[in-house]
């Protein structure tokens, strides 16, 4: 192996293995360590690429493969900027690596498009014309497609090995019933890191008002709600002077749109769905936690004049304030720090989302709405073929994109400290999934019901609760039916 290659497994099993790490039940300190790199990978000096794809000729043969494409995953040319020369990269080693040709297929996707995009994977799916043997789409989407048998079952196909650091491994067990899996994800694409729910906080503000270093919270295990809720205190001004909280003034928390909340139900440890005894998953939303954590969270939104929850439609406008430098902190994803915050006057931390209280012992996040979910398609006509490519495309995404995306473009191109980039590491480690939320629109119930129920300001989550548990309940059973009467 090259000393480059070697040098980005090593890179890669330090600090992108750390997916796997879930927030679960686990009791151990806050902060847990990544595993160490020269065992995450089943690869060696003496080999360059996973066993499961030692010996693989595919005879120069096509696969094609769906994207969203405005998340510019594929590139026809090398250009010297370090992210599009690692796509390039990438396909070329997967190219070499199986002897396939990669044929990438670009469509447009938005949420006000998305019957569109899911449709064209299903005409052409059930029209057998083969057009796409993996697909690629928005986690919120990409499982309305489960049940109408668009997608083939991964567990059963060859070449793949979803114990591998190049997977999510906690997506992966929250969607399989009963040993059926049809989508997944992991380093194929950049989602996985861009999407990364987290905070930021602008120094200077923190300095100014004389606040507590919120690394040091973070870093303590003291970084809650409460902490955050002091933080937000006496920072509301008025700088307009016309007496409205509007985007024009200057707060303590400015939730850059009513997504922002979402960030909070993981972090908190708010899970939709537990599995049962059986590996079925069943409403767990009716705790006493949950109740008092979801009515706590409302209560700080709308009763701290500190806090500014932005408007969907102003995005653009809420992600000024915090760059104008007028919100100590503000939510957002790991990619506003290569893009919206990349140019900001004032320097800034990067931080988890708040833990509930001091009695959990980790932080957690979620990734955004944008994650990325792959299938391969139920009239691919070599689904091994297919497989083997995706299994390639996880592995050259973890060993050459990811380095490239998360450790130079984020933490050297983009990130502006050390302690940010230890940040990064912490927060990453902490992704966590939940079958309920991430099956709500396949289920037919709201996926973002936290969400909802503070954005519509209402008071009594029980009842509420009470309210849905039936028929939510129901749906859930429902499809986990329907997947268990699919052709395996």
């Amino acid at each position: 192996m090259n000393n480059k290659r070697k040098l980005a497994l090593i890179l890669s099993g330090l600090i992108l293995s750390n997916l796997l790490v879930a927030c679960g039940d686990s009791t151990d300190d806050a902060v847990t360590d990544a595993p160490d790199g020269s065992t995450a990978a089943e690869t060696t000096e003496n080999e360059t690429i996973p066993s499961s794809l030692t010996g693989l000729d595919f005879g120069g043969e096509s696969v094609s493969i769906l994207w969203w494409e405005e998340n510019n995953e594929f590139v026809e040319e090398q250009d010297g900027d370090v992210v599009n020369d690692a796509l390039y990269e990438r396909d070329r080693n997967i190219e070499e690596m199986l002897n396939v040709t990669l044929d990438h297929i670009g469509m447009s996707y938005a949420w006000s498009t998305r019957d569109i995009y899911i449709g064209a994977i299903r005409n052409s799916v059930m029209s057998g014309d083969g057009i796409y043997d993996i697909v690629s789409g928005q986690y919120a989407t990409m499982p309305t497609l489960i049940t109408d048998g668009i997608y083939l079952n991964l567990e059963n196909l060859e070449h793949l090995d979803f114990t591998q650091p190049w997977w999510i491994n906690d997506l992966i067990e929250e969607t399989a019933i009963d040993g059926r899996l049809y989508l997944a994800a992991g380093n194929m694409s950049t989602t996985s890191i861009s999407t990364v729910c987290c905070m930021f906080g602008n120094k200077r503000l923190f300095e100014e008002y004389q606040l507590d270093n919120p690394i040091e919270l973070v870093t303590s295990g003291n970084w809650t709600l409460d902490a955050v809720r002091e933080i937000v205190a006496d920072t509301y001004q008025d700088l307009n002077g016309n007496e409205l909280a509007d985007a024009e003034d200057s707060y303590g928390l400015v939730l850059y749109n009513t997504n922002g909340i979402t960030g909070f139900q993981q972090s908190f440890g708010l899970k939709v769905t537990t599995n049962n005894a059986d590996g079925i998953p069943e409403l767990s939303f009716g705790t006493e936690r949950v109740t008092d954590a979801i009515e706590n969270l409302r209560a700080f939104i709308y009763d701290s004049e500190g806090v500014y929850l932005g408007k969907d439609a102003e995005l653009e406008q809420n992600y000024r304030i915090f760059t104008d430098g007028r919100a100590v902190l503000t939510t957002g994803f790991f990619g506003n720090a290569a893009n919206e915050y990349n140019n900001m006057a004032d320097d800034y931390y990067i931080l988890p989302y708040p833990k509930y209280d001091d009695t959990q012992t980790e932080y957690a996040t979620r990734l955004g709405e944008a994650n990325t979910l792959f299938g391969i398609t139920a009239s691919c006509a070599d689904p091994n073929m297919a497989a083997a490519t995706l299994e390639a495309l996880a592995y050259e995404g973890y060993a050459t994109v990811a380095p490239a995306y998360y450790e130079v473009a984020l933490k050297i191109k983009y990130s502006r400290s050390d302690e940010s980039a230890q940040m990064f590491d912490l927060i990453r480690e902490n992704v966590v999934f939940d079958f309920g939320a991430l099956y709500g629109g396949a289920l037919g119930i709201p996926f973002n019901a936290i969400k909802n129920f503070i954005v519509a300001n209402n008071t009594n989550w029980s009842s509420y609760y009470a309210s849905n548990e039936t028929a939510a309940q129901t749906a859930i059973d429902n499809f986990v039916e329907d997947i268990l009467a699919l052709e395996d």
